[in-house]
Parts: structure tokens; C-alpha cells; sequence
């Protein structure tokens, strides 16, 4: 079988697409337009020239820091700390290599900003807490009343199982998760015995110095933010039957407290992650780490993975765990972020007390899985933490909350069932997830809605959340699903009749691929997507999912948008086969007429064809690849299109080499097939299939 990349020739009006997956030294900053670029970049290299590059580099005023995995390394440019490189002059470095340089992508702030208060923060990441004046009633709960509180069961909410899968005697142990944040009270002895000081690191300062800062003078106002790598460790790990703070989901787990970001020395206290922290954090110590837990993840919408990362994260897949894949775990974050949008993380969101959607909760399609975020239970709406305080006497902080608080629990959760299943793959694992899942009980379950499949989905909660228990149970039913990576296809869409000012039908028939559904996404072109009130994709079974809808979109998805793509989980378990349909509603009179009519395709392919007739062009010859691909997506911007620029050659490896026989079919193209693939038109429909 062939990747579908349209099932008819490119005859009629196309503005879509869909893709279907079954079973990717010192620094300095500088702000330029919206975005805070650092001294640092990311460079791929040809690995049997690394030290010709390192030489070059140096030539040019690059001071290699370094590798990261495989080929990505990072190198720092000291001439002009503050110079920010236009794409041209990232384009024109990169062929002054002669082919042995892949890719430059210069280092930007991740996160710089006060913490979230609003549905969409100012700027950088997310972080839930509850309010000031909550914090201010329980943060000094000692003595009897907390031991009491912690030292009765169940520990943790029965639904999720957490409690009696500790009478099966699996506690965790043999299962390292690491902490991606900001600081950690590592000789705390509610998370000391737990803490493999072996893997404890700080990316930034490149030692194994993770302590937490403390503000003395501004303990109010900073606590929540300082303490927060502490909060995670101790959802994760923390020490049972010691009459602390609480007992952690997989208490017999270690932690490896990896510290990827600094804060501000000036009030109000911001931190600062940058691209480079996050993808060394990911891609640190892959072969003795399982699980990779974030509770940081990007607060705008539609934010592009930097390549760091998603090359980090893509050579865990593949090497982690002995081949099996380590596990990645995130707080989601706003519709088309692309860690959310990852087929390789578990987004994870938060459900409110006694089952709500609490009034910080991000609507994404995206979300695999969810946990009881305000507290210990569904009822509660605080639980105990180790506090960075506890010299002073205040052994717990009681603030923690959210989505924050919700992705180390999962990951908790994925250590009990890794220490039961250590055969299992990261794709098992997800299959496993979604159907061990629960909704019942909430207040929410009346809008669960049921798919094609059978399982129940969320708007908000993704697939509901976690019974471990029954993952131990079921643990052998997803042994089947052999294949590491899952295959991706690829299906135009095409309008159906005529368009107005505010709707739009578009359809993809998928008649020679009928496989089982993982995950969706859909990529919409940029010009067209910001005039979109409300998307909602139906599938061949019915099944709805929205996508985008106006009454939760902010004036902040009008800024300029990185990224273009939503990933829906709400279609798993169904079958690709049939007619899919994305109905849009917006403002359209404002968009440009070729966005929506379409481009003069026929013109388009006789003068790619034309022009890559001549070998000398083809992109297959490294000389003249970057070349090739201004020519395509200058020859698209004259007709209204955006090129998208497929690279299939990560870490060195070949797509069958890295992705199996099933992920991309027919993915080294050449020549004219090479631009033809490229025509993307506006809208695309991805698969993730079994």
C-alpha cells in the first residue's frame, strides 16, 4: 500500500487537506516583533562531518556548546550577542556548509511572563493555580488535622484506581520519571529518599546544582512559582506513611529533578524557558529515563515546536526505554499548540471539583486523557505538596492546582502501569489509556459524547480519566499493536458548491485506505484561518469534533500564527474509509479570493514540471535543495498558495529506517514529484491509523 498523498488528480477547486494517523555557553536575549530571540541555535548536521562543522562554525563566530542527540547540536554566536537572523540569512548560512549543515533554527524564550490568571496568558506558558486568598487559608495547615487528612484512604480518588493498585504491591518502583521545571528542594525528606541525585541536572547552568530560589521578601507573591518543580516531584513520588505532606502516585518511583529554566532577579518574578532549556530537558538522559513529565506548555495558540524539540522527543521514541520508546507527558495548552498537536505526548488537561471544567480549562481536540486537578479527590479542591519552605518549619504548600498538577499525576499513573508492563511501547501505552478511561460521576458526563468506536470523549477532558486499576487489568490488550510508529496518510479536501460570506463545506472521500484511526489533524492555510469563527470536522461515522469555536477564541489568534495544524483525538478506534466533511463558519469577505477559489493548479504543475526537467534541480542534490524550495514557494505565492516543506531525513535516518514500513510511503521524492507533493492547497486532512 501507497501514501495517499489525493485520491484524485488536482482538477477541481482544493482548499484542504486532512491527515490521518494510525496504528516528529553563556546566553544572551533580544526581542524582535513578538518573540525574544537568544544567542543560541539549533544546527543539524551530516554527523561524519562534525568536526569540520565544529571548525567552520567557529570561523563564523559560533561557539559550539553541545550535542544534543544524533545530529542536533547547539552552538552559541558570540560576535553580535543580539543580532536576530532573518530566515534568508538562516537560509544563506545554511548553504555555506556545502551540504554538511541540514538546518540553523536560531533559540527563542519559550516563557517570560506572570502566571496565567486569564483563559490566555499574555505571552509564553501556563500554569494553574488557585487564588491568592485560598492560598492564604491552607498553606500553613500542620500538625494533627493535615496528618490526619493524608494519613486516611483513600489517598488519592477511588475512580482512578491509584489506591488499590498499591494493594497489588505496584508502588512505582523501577521507574524513573524525570521533572522538567525550575528549581527543587532535592534534600526535602518527603522527596529526598526518591530523588536519583545521579540524574539530577541543570540544563542552564550545566551542573547539578536544581535548588529552588526563595524570595524572602516577596514569599507571597513568588511562592506559587518557586516551589513548583517541588509540587510535581511530590504528586509523582513523595514519600508514603511518613506523616508529612501526602503520598505520591507512584511512591516508590525516583525522580530525575531537571531544572530547564531560571527566573528573573527583578519583581514582578517571571521565568524564563528558553527553546534550547526545554529540548535539552527532553533529550537528557534518554536511555535511563522512562518517563518525561511537563507541566509547562506554550499559552498562545497555534505555537510551532521548535526542531530541538521535536527532534529531542522523536530520538527518545525511537531509542528510549531499549527501543520501546520513553514516555512523554504535557499539560495541554491552547488549540494548535504543537505539543499538544504531538501524536508522541499525552496531553493532559484538568477537571474541576466534583467533575466541572474549571474556569482556566483549554477546549483542545488534542487532549489524550485528563485527572482531577484541584485536588487529591474529585470533592477536594487543594492537596498537599512538599513545600521549599520546610527549614522554616512549613513542611507543605496547599496551592497547588490545574493542568500543572493533573500531568504528574498521569505521569504517576504511567509508572505504575510501566513497573506491571515494562514491554510495553509509548504507543501501547497511549492505546491503553484511552481504554482504561472513565466518565462517570462528573458533572460534565451528560456532554461526554460517544464516537464511531465506542469511546467517550470531551471537549475539555479528552477521553475522561485514568483508571489505573483497570490498565493493570488490560494491560495485555493492547500487546498486539506491534508496529513503533503508527501510518500517516494524506487527503485533500475539496469545497462543496458555492461559498458565502460567513460558511464554508469542504470533503475528503477516503475510498482505498480503510484502516483503524489513532489520531486527526487538519492543517488550514494561515490566510484562511484566522477568519474562522468556528471549525467542527465529521467523520464517515458521524463523529464530530470541534475544532475551533468562537465563543472561547481571543483577540490573540489574530497575532501571526507559527503553526497551522489541529490534532483531534476524538475520531480513535474509528475507521478512515468514507467521506470526512469540515464545515467552517467565519467572516470570509475579507479573504482573498484565491484563498478560497483556489490557484491556476494547471499552470502551477506545467511550470514546476518545466523546471525540474533539468536534473541539475532536482532536490534530491543537496547543492541546490534550498534553492529548489524557493523556487516552489515563491512560483506558490504568486498564486495564493503556501508551500510546506516536508523533511524526511531526521537524525540521519532514512523514513523507513526511522518511521517503519507504514509511516510515510514514497517519501524520497524527486524532482517534479517532489513540487507536485508540495501543492498542499489550503486545508489538509492527516490520518494516524493503526
Amino acid at each position: 500500500m501507497q501514501m495517499k498523498l489525493c485520491e484524485k488528480t488536482l482538477n477541481k477547486i482544493i482548499i484542504c487537506y486532512i491527515i490521518l494517523t494510525w496504528n516528529r555557553g553563556k546566553r544572551e536575549t533580544v526581542l524582535h516583533g513578538e518573540v525574544e530571540f537568544t544567542n543560541e541555535f539549533f544546527v543539524v548536521i551530516d554527523v561524519s562531518m562534525a568536526e569540520k562543522v565544529k571548525a567552520l562554525l567557529k570561523e563564523k563566530y559560533f561557539d559550539f556548546q553541545s550535542q544534543v542527540v544524533d545530529d542536533l547540536f547547539i552552538a552559541s554566536y558570540e560576535k553580535d550577542t543580539k543580532k536576530v537572523f532573518e530566515e534568508t540569512e538562516l537560509q544563506l548560512l545554511t548553504e555555506s556548509f556545502h551540504g554538511m549543515v541540514k538546518d540553523i533554527q536560531q533559540c527563542r524564550i519559550m516563557q517570560n511572563a506572570d502566571l496565567a490568571i486569564k483563559n490566555y496568558p499574555i505571552e509564553g506558558f501556563d500554569v494553574d493555580y488557585m487564588s491568592e486568598d485560598i492560598q492564604k487559608t491552607k498553606t500553613k495547615r500542620e500538625g494533627t488535622d493535615q496528618q490526619e487528612r493524608f494519613e486516611e484512604e483513600p489517598y488519592w480518588d477511588e475512580g482512578e484506581g491509584i489506591d488499590e493498585t498499591w494493594k497489588l504491591g505496584i508502588t512505582g518502583e523501577g521507574i524513573t520519571v524525570a521533572i522538567l521545571d525550575i528549581g527543587f528542594t532535592v534534600d526535602h525528606p518527603e522527596l529526598q529518599p526518591n530523588i536519583n541525585k545521579s540524574l539530577t541536572f541543570n540544563v542552564v547552568t550545566y551542573d547539578a546544582d536544581v535548588s529552588a530560589v526563595l524570595f524572602h521578601n516577596y514569599i507571597g507573591e513568588t511562592i506559587h512559582k518557586t516551589n513548583h518543580g517541588n509540587d510535581c516531584a511530590s504528586v509523582v513520588a513523595a514519600v508514603k506513611g511518613n506523616k508529612m505532606c501526602s503520598a505520591g502516585v507512584a511512591y516508590n518511583s525516583k525522580i530525575a529533578a531537571l531544572s530547564i529554566g531560571t527566573f528573573t532577579k527583578r519583581m514582578p518574578l517571571k521565568t524564563i524557558i528558553t527553546t534550547a532549556g526545554m529540548c535539552k530537558g527532553l533529550a537528557y538522559q534518554q536511555s535511563k529515563i522512562d518517563i518525561y513529565s511537563s507541566s509547562w506548555t506554550f499559552s498562545s495558540p497555534f505555537e510551532e515546536m521548535d526542531i530541538g524539540s521535536e527532534r529531542a522527543i522523536i530520538a527518545g521514541i525511537i531509542k528510549g526505554r531499549q527501543g520501546k520508546g520513553n514516555v512523554y507527558v504535557s499539560a495541554v495548552g491552547p488549540v494548535g499548540n504543537e505539543f499538544t498537536n504531538s501524536i508522541f505526548i499525552i496531553a493532559v488537561n484538568q477537571i474541576g471539583v466534583k467533575g466541572t471544567i474549571p474556569k482556566n480549562s483549554y477546549a483542545n481536540p488534542g487532549i489524550l486523557i485528563s485527572s482531577f486537578g484541584k485536588g487529591k479527590t474529585r470533592a477536594d479542591d487543594y492537596m498537599f505538596t512538599a513545600s521549599q519552605r520546610y527549614k522554616s518549619g512549613i513542611l507543605c504548600n496547599a496551592n497547588f492546582q490545574g493542568s500543572s498538577a493533573a500531568t504528574p499525576k498521569i505521569a504517576g499513573m504511567a509508572a505504575l502501569i510501566l513497573q506491571n508492563s515494562p514491554d510495553l511501547t509509548w504507543r501501547q501505552l497511549q492505546h491503553l489509556l484511552v481504554r482504561c478511561s472513565n466518565h462517570t460521576n462528573l458533572k460534565e458526563s451528560i456532554n461526554f459524547k460517544r464516537n464511531g468506536a465506542g469511546y467517550f470523549y470531551h471537549r475539555h477532558f479528552g477521553f475522561g480519566y485514568l483508571n489505573v486499576a483497570k490498565c493493570i487489568e488490560l494491560a495485555d490488550t493492547v500487546t498486539n499493536i506491534k508496529e513503533q510508529m503508527p501510518g500517516i496518510a494524506t487527503f485533500l479536501f475539496e469545497l462543496q458548491g458555492p461559498r458565502n460570506q460567513s460558511d464554508a463545506i469542504l470533503k475528503a472521500k477516503v475510498s482505498s485506505l480503510n484502516e483503524t484511526l489513532e489520531r486527526v489533524q487538519i492543517k488550514i492555510h494561515k490566510s484562511l484561518l484566522e477568519h474562522i469563527s468556528k471549525a467542527v470536522l465529521y467523520s464517515p461515522m458521524d463523529t464530530s469534533s470541534v475544532l475551533i469555536d468562537g465563543s472561547e477564541w481571543t483577540k490573540d489568534v489574530h497575532m501571526p500564527m507559527k503553526s497551522n495544524a489541529i490534532t483531534s483525538t476524538h475520531f480513535w478506534g474509528e475507521r478512515t474509509a468514507g467521506r470526512w466533511t469540515l464545515s467552517l463558519k467565519g467572516k470570509f469577505q475579507n479573504v482573498k479570493e484565491h484563498a478560497i477559489l483556489g490557484a491556476d493548479l494547471g499552470y502551477i504543475r506545467s511550470t514546476l514540471t518545466q523546471h525540474f526537467s533539468d536534473t541539475r534541480h532536482h532536490i534530491a542534490n543537496p547543492v541546490y535543495k534550498n534553492q529548489a524550495r524557493q523556487f516552489i514557494y515563491e512560483e506558490f505565492q504568486k498564486n495564493g498558495l503556501n508551500a510546506i516543506y516536508q523533511n524526511f531525513d531526521f537524525l540521519g535516518l532514512t523514513a523507513s529506517q526511522r518511521l517503519g514500513s507504514k509511516i510515510f510511503y514514497n517519501a524520497k521524492f524527486q524532482g517534479s514529484s517532489a513540487a507536485t507533493s508540495m501543492i498542499a492547497g489550503i486545508i489538509a486532512l492527516i490520518l494516524q491509523i493503526r
